[in-house]
């Protein structure tokens, strides 16, 4: 029994020792580079561009078994914001043979995947990489500089040892000056110490600067900074045809990206001069005393805003409550979420009312519009949202044919809702050309945003909108200024023969009558605070809390009663600095780059 026990738990742990065998072997980042060795032939062309001509040695110590096929080799391509030019010259063995290698662009990187996919290597391999640069010169006030990564801090693997050999031409000599750092480190490492960094004059007259680093950690780096004096180097003609592509580029992107806007913008303008611009009205809002005659909320909402608002459907419950079509019961609301809620409760045949208000009613009296049928507003929810987009293109549909707009403000709108939405499309087939996808998209949404603004109304239209602004106004006027203006010439005309202003039954009917508009124009509570002392009694039409009734609740349980009519109407690396003084630091030059195994 227990030799069987061993053998089965023998037979469990198997698995363990082959998969982390395989695991392990495909860990095609575990080797070591023993050292990284590069010289680096410092000189300058006839216009004084700087040149590198670079030979770097890299020997790595793979394990000894089939895990990798070779070194990834990554080599800044850019350096501070500008092209080095770099030129691949050969990738040889120790013995001089050539490696196998192929080439990709990565992150301003020029990655050598050196290697043969159909073999592996094992054991110490040596990798001799050649490549020229221009413009490795960084420039600054007093002085220029070399300063430069050496085997770079995006290696996975430690270094045993890395050797830089920098040897700055003859005629360069004159020119380079005594000061000269190194760092060894992790990216921001400013320490000396872990570093030697030697000077020596050549048998040609040159000078070569050494650097060396042992036992550098994965992403640490060698950095070398030698100092010029200045005007040693000038910038190469590479830099300036960068800049020039550049320029075009900002060129072209504020012609893609701007012009079909602008171009849209104007084309819009001009439409809108012509088609979507109201007539001039009598440019004066005189007070009026009652709505344009026939108009009810949902009519005015729309000469007002081009379309009926939310509120304005609150108003018309509101209006035909007022005219004994309806009731309103308040219900409070019980348990942890207190408050009000509220319920409509039809007590008058709805038959002789107008197409609107039916359509209007109906969004909420979906199961019958009979005398006695009720409806909670919180059952309701947000189902109301469609219905009331429906509801205003047929008011808005009314009044285009009644004469009050020029054009029908829904086609209006959907004709540059629907351009909008063809250049929108338009531009995601031209994301090859992004300037010009974003120029068009951003013309598509200039369209959607500006709709609103091409509903044109006629000189009816505007005749009726001033009329009900003056209703606003006169609403918003003071008691004795109100009372006054009833008084006055003026205000007579405006109001049934032998109606009196003081009499307080009379004042009610117009508290009740313009209740509805209050309610539009948002100023419901100012309204009712010209008639708090109206009411001996409740209204028949409102059942709520009567304890301490006067028109400012009344006013304020309609807010109540309005907001929640709204909410259920609501539809579901290099550092750019100098290596000297205090902002030199490992891993701050340019090349470096780094690499890997694969």
């Amino acid at each position: 029994m227990k030799r069987l026990a061993l053998a089965l738990l023998g037979m469990a742990a198997l698995p363990l020792f082959v998969f982390s065998g395989v695991v392990y072997a495909q860990n095609t980042q575990n080797f070591t580079i023993v050292s990284f060795e590069a010289d680096y032939y410092l000189d300058r062309d006839a216009d004084k561009t700087s040149t590198l001509r670079v030979e770097e040695i890299i020997v790595a110590e793979f394990p000894d078994r089939d895990q990798n096929h070779g070194i990834l080799r990554a080599i800044p391509e850019r350096y501070q914001d500008h092209t080095l030019s770099l030129q691949i010259e050969s990738v040889k063995k120790a013995n001089g043979q050539n490696w196998n290698y192929t080439t990709t662009s990565q992150a301003d990187n020029l990655v050598l995947k050196i290697g043969d996919a159909d073999s592996y290597v094992r054991g110490r391999q040596t990798y001799k990489i050649s490549y020229t640069m221009r413009n490795v010169a960084a420039f600054f006030d007093e002085h220029e500089e070399f300063y430069w990564d050496i085997n770079g801090d995006q290696w996975r693997q430690p270094f045993d040892a890395v050797t830089a050999r920098i040897h700055v031409a003859p005629e360069l000599a004159a020119t380079l000056q005594s000061r000269q750092k190194c760092f060894a480190g992790s990216y921001g490492q400013t320490g000396e110490d872990t570093c030697e960094i030697t000077r020596a004059t050549e048998a040609n007259g040159g000078v070569v600067i050494t650097a060396t680093a042992r036992n550098l950690s994965p992403q640490q780096t060698l950095t070398a900074v030698l100092a010029f004096e200045k005007d040693t180097f000038m910038p190469g003609s590479e830099i300036a045809a960068e800049k020039r592509q550049k320029i075009l580029l900002v060129v072209a992107i504020a012609v893609g990206a701007i012009g079909p806007p602008l171009i849209t913008g104007i084309w819009a303008y001009r439409r809108w001069r012509k088609f979507g611009r109201d007539p001039a009205g009598r440019g004066v809002i005189v007070p009026q005393y009652q709505p344009p005659q026939g108009f009810n909320p949902l009519m005015a909402s729309a000469i007002l805003r081009e379309h009926v608002e939310s509120k304005a459907v609150s108003a018309l419950m509101i209006e035909l409550a007022v005219g004994k079509y309806l009731r309103i019961h308040e219900i409070p609301k019980k348990g942890l979420f207190s408050g009000t809620d509220y319920e409509l409760e039809i007590i008058r045949d709805p038959s002789d009312l107008d197409a609107e208000q039916m359509q209007a009613l109906r969004m909420f009296f979906k199961d019958g519009m009979v005398v006695g049928a009720s409806v909670v507003l919180s059952d309701l929810k947000s189902k109301l949202g469609i219905e009331q987009g429906a509801l205003s293109k047929s008011v808005e549909t009314q009044l285009h044919t009644a004469g009050y707009f020029i054009n029908n403000p829904s086609k209006a709108r959907g004709y540059y809702v629907k351009r909008g939405a063809i250049l929108i499309i338009i531009a995601t087939f031209l994301f090859y050309i992004w300037p010009l996808a974003i120029g068009v998209g951003l013309s598509g949404f200039l369209l959607i945003l500006l709709r609103n603004t091409m509903p044109a109304r006629s000189a009816k239209g505007v005749s009726a909108r001033e009329h009900i602004l003056g209703l606003k106004d006169y609403m918003q006027l003071a008691e004795a200024e109100r009372i006054r203006f009833l008084q006055s010439p003026e205000g007579a005309l405006k109001i049934p023969s032998g109606t009196d202003p003081n009499d307080p039954k009379q004042q009610v009917q117009l508290f009740e009558k313009l209740l509805p508009y209050a309610m539009l124009f948002g100023v419901e509570k100012d309204w009712a605070k010209q008639f708090k002392d109206l009411y001996s009694q409740p209204p028949d039409w409102y059942q709520g809390n009567w304890s301490s009734f006067n028109a400012v609740y009344l006013a304020s349980s309609l807010g109540g009663f309005s907001s929640a009519s709204i909410t259920s109407f609501s539809s579901a690396s290099s550092s750019g600095s100098s290596g000297f003084g205090g902002g030199g630091f490992s891993g701050g030059g340019g090349g470096g780059g780094g690499g890997g195994g694969w």
